[in-house]
Parts: structure tokens; C-alpha cells; sequence
């Protein structure tokens, strides 16, 4: 099924979160909304890199949008217009809630009011001193079931007072509104290893999830060996090189050498022994490059 069509409310015309935004995050904000439509996942947007594309714009200046659309809150202290969730990816704050199907009773009660105004609206329009007869509304009003029924009813009242006997009136038989349907549980993902996090802090984006196991092997959990990892990462990518070369920065981590340190004219730091687990990374690294992935 295709989700080319989304639902905005003309309450944001009156929402001081979005009527303070400067016109490139208020664009933003649209743009968001059809972007979290179009993946289609309650309100997950995808990663920053893939918007970015979408968008025609930076990675590093998109996720500058996204914090400022976060830090978007009101006094009471609710959400922004998009926020960070613990799985480390970005959400559209109350997408789903905002984008779910109306009740029927809803849609009901919403087509007798657009009923009734179209009513008024017409009588008003055809003569302000003319009465509202049914000679006249046969002429303009359209014919539903509501309006078929005041007609009949003016008519028994004619009746009435010429004498005759009104007809009894049977009572319209109203239909069992649907149950709703209820809800899945959306399941919540789990949260990647502690390495990965700090890979994903360092350089703003995620490895290949076929290396998480492996990155989560050589760096372990222990906070100074996660430390170091962090700022191995950091400054692999402040060097300019690729920050997804993942092989690459557990390289300088297992060789206990920070990027960019060597380049000051001292010695080396000794390194490290191969932690475990680290040949059999590697191992796997190969067999992707010869796959071509």
C-alpha cells in the first residue's frame, strides 16, 4: 500500500512551538512529517544519512536541525517536535497517535454537523425574511434522511391542526457502532552494546549490524577500555578518514595508538596484545570484501 498523503492539522496554525520556528525548521518540520509517513514505522524516521539524501542536504547540518526541533518544547515540559529514543534513533513525537484512523462514531458525528450547517447555510442564503418551509427546502435543501424526517414532521403538525390523525411514527433503528480494534504492542528494540554506542557518539552514525558482535568482542565493557575506543573513534574521523571504516579504527584501538598522536614527533605507544575475539573480526571483514559488501 502507498502512503502518499498524511494528515496536518490546522491546529499548528495556533501552536506557539511551531509559530516561533524560523521558516527553514518550520520546512523542516513538514518535510519530517512526509518523510516519517513514507517509512511508515509509527513515527521512526530513518537514519540521519538516508534523510539527508532524501533532503539534498549535510548529515552534520541535518542533525543540527533535529536537536534544535527537539529543544522545541512548551512550559509544561513536553517533547519537542521530534526526539532521540534510548535505541539511539530519531522519532516524530506523536506521529502515530495524530496519523491513527477516526472512530466511526466520529466520522458520523462530524458528516450530521457538515450536514447541518450546509442546511443552514443554504436557507440564509436563499432570503434572510423568507421562512424556512417545505415548499422552499425541497427547492434547495438536499434530500438525506435527517431532512426527509423534518419534512414529515412539519407535515403531522399540519395535520394536527386541520383535525386529522397523525400516523405513529416508528423510532429509526440506529446500527451497533464497530468495535475498535485494539492495538498491537509495538515491541521495543534492543539497545546495541555499549561499544557500538560509543562508536555511534564518536562519529554520528551507526556500523554494519553484522559487526556489532564482533566490535562488542574486542573492545569489551569495562569504562576505560570504552574510553579509549571513544576517543580512537573521535579522532579517526577528526583526521578526515572514512568514519565508517570500522576495521580500520579497531586497528589503531587494538595497536593502543590514538590517530593523529604520531604526528607530533613521539614515540610510538607500545602495543597492545590482539584482544580476543579480534583475529576473528578480522576474519570476517575478509569474507565480506571478497563478497563485495
Amino acid at each position: 500500500m502507498a502512503h502518499y498523503w498524511l494528515k496536518l492539522y490546522t491546529d499548528i496554525l495556533d501552536d506557539p512551538k511551531m509559530g516561533t520556528l524560523p521558516d527553514n525548521l518550520w520546512r523542516r518540520t513538514v518535510e519530517l512529517f512526509l518523510i516519517a509517513k513514507r517509512y511508515n514505522d509509527g513515527g521512526t524516521l530513518p537514519p540521519v544519512d538516508e534523510m539527508a539524501w532524501t533532503l539534498r542536504t549535510s548529515p552534520e547540518a541535518l542533525t543540527t536541525e533535529l536537536h534544535d526541533l527537539a529543544e522545541c518544547t512548551t512550559d509544561n515540559g513536553k517533547p519537542g517536535i521530534v526526539h532521540l529514543n534510548d535505541d539511539g534513533a530519531w522519532y516524530v513525537t506523536n506521529f502515530a497517535k495524530r496519523q491513527a484512523k477516526t472512530p466511526a462514531a466520529e466520522r458520523m458525528r462530524r458528516l450530521r454537523e457538515r450536514e447541518r450547517r450546509n442546511q443552514t447555510g443554504d436557507s440564509h442564503e436563499r432570503n434572510g425574511n423568507e421562512p424556512d418551509t417545505p415548499e422552499t427546502r425541497d427547492c434547495y435543501a438536499p434530500v438525506t434522511p435527517r431532512n426527509t424526517d423534518q419534512i414529515r414532521s412539519e407535515q403531522i403538525r399540519s395535520e394536527d391542526k386541520e383535525g386529522a390523525q397523525a400516523p405513529a411514527l416508528e423510532p429509526p433503528k440506529q446500527e451497533p457502532e464497530p468495535k475498535p480494534k485494539p492495538k498491537r504492542a509495538r515491541k521495543k528494540p534492543n539497545p546495541p552494546p555499549p561499544a557500538v554506542a560509543r562508536f555511534r557518539k564518536a562519529t554520528n552514525r551507526y556500523p554494519n549490524k553484522a559487526l556489532y558482535k564482533g566490535i562488542a568482542e574486542v573492545v569489551g565493557d569495562d569504562p576505560d577500555n570504552l574510553d579509549r575506543w571513544e576517543r580512537t573513534c573521535r579522532a579517526y574521523v577528526a583526521m578526515g578518514w572514512n568514519p565508517q571504516n570500522v576495521k580500520g579504527m579497531l586497528q589503531h584501538y587494538a595497536e593502543n595508538r590514538i590517530p593523529g598522536d604520531d604526528r607530533k614527533g613521539g614515540a610510538r605507544a607500545s602495543p597492545v596484545v590482539e584482544p580476543a575475539g579480534f583475529a576473528g573480526l578480522r576474519e570476517l571483514m575478509g569474507e565480506e570484501a571478497m563478497n563485495g559488501t
